[in-house]
């Protein structure tokens, strides 16, 4: 979802996301004639959500300093109840099936791992039997080599999904509607 257009240097909201309340209104409460402070905060909303920000990368606690730093006026600052309103209403909207697979993927991958990690071998029944057996388990755990793979796998078809799958000569990537034949 695009929010912004860049037009002769400035920057400024999309018709569509000034269609969404909960972006119409961090737009509107803004009563300066630049409207800066609204298009930090979506800024804010971009970054700190979109599946493709240059924020990804950063793990959430850092990712919310650089981002309250960056768009916020300073790390102690807070998006309030509106911004988070709308960082929630962003996430929804940029949601497709292949997403929402990756993210039950992820979760399952989660609790495998979980389950991996709280094995104890020396834990016994009520006859005195292990627990856990060591085929059993180093067999699960074979069954378990692929779903790397196969999130990797996902992820590139969510990347893709989320450009439209189109691509410039070096891989470059191209914007909303650049590689459009209409």
């Amino acid at each position: 979802m695009k929010l912004f257009q860049l037009e002769v240097g400035n920057v400024t909201p999309t018709a569509e996301l000034l269609l969404i309340p909960e972006f119409k209104f961090i737009y509107t409460r803004d009563k300066s004639k630049d409207k800066a402070k609204a298009l930090n905060e979506l800024a804010y909303v971009y970054f700190s959500t979109d599946y493709l920000s240059n924020y990804v990368a950063f793990t959430k606690g850092i990712k919310e300093e650089r981002l309250a730093e960056d768009f916020l006026g300073g790390v102690l600052n807070k998006p309030d109840a509106d911004i988070i309103k709308a960082c929630k209403k962003y996430d929804e909207l940029q949601q497709t099936p292949t997403m929402n697979f990756l993210k039950a993927a992820k979760s399952a991958m989660q609790s495998t791992q979980d389950y991996f990690n709280q094995i104890d071998y020396s834990e016994r029944d009520g006859k005195g039997n292990p627990v856990y057996k060591i085929k059993e388990i180093t067999s699960s755990l074979k069954d378990c080599s692929g779903i790397k793979d196969t999130i990797d796998k996902l992820e590139a078809a969510v990347k893709k999904e989320m450009t439209n799958g189109s691509t410039a000569r070096g891989g470059g990537v191209g914007g909303d509607r650049e590689f459009d034949t209409e």
